[in-house]
């Protein structure tokens, strides 16, 4: 799964009209995030297909280039990650987490019907520090955590 971030392309493009996009640098996207919306956090991720039969997970080099790159900000940076993809390598998230008193996590799930192991989120939970943590899943999933 590749990083969506700046490092890996030479111009984002924004939709305005259906007909109509703009071009930006990365870098000036960057700087003008920073300019703008100084009060901001950065949300980072990577695309992922997930489905709760497969093994996917988030390897060692995947989360050291989001960490290298989110360095790069000096706005606070969350990484958002698919919680059905969390526990498997969450401590190398941990350790991402150490580096930075502005790194967070989101954990997140997009799928109505996406299944999460609350088992797995709660390990996540019991095993991290609470600030650091953020949760952007269905409602049935959050209540199954208490």
């Amino acid at each position: 799964m590749p990083l969506l971030g700046v490092n890996r392309c030479k111009n984002l493009e924004f939709p305005i009209h259906p007909f109509m996009l703009v071009r930006y640098s990365c870098l000036s996207f960057q700087e003008s995030i920073t300019k703008h919306f100084p009060y901001t956090t950065v949300s980072l991720g990577w695309a992922s297909s997930y489905n709760s039969t497969s093994s996917a997970t988030y390897t060692q080099s995947m989360v050291e280039e989001a960490t290298q790159y989110a360095k790069q900000w000096e706005l606070p940076v969350t990484l958002a990650v698919h919680a059905g993809m969390a526990r498997d390598s969450w401590a190398l998230f941990q350790d991402a987490l150490s580096i930075s008193r502005g790194f967070t996590v989101t954990l997140w799930c997009e799928e109505e019907e996406e299944e999460i192991d609350t088992s797995d989120l709660m390990y996540i939970r019991d095993h991290s520090e609470k600030s650091k943590v953020f949760y952007q899943i269905k409602d049935s999933t959050r209540n199954g955590l208490s």
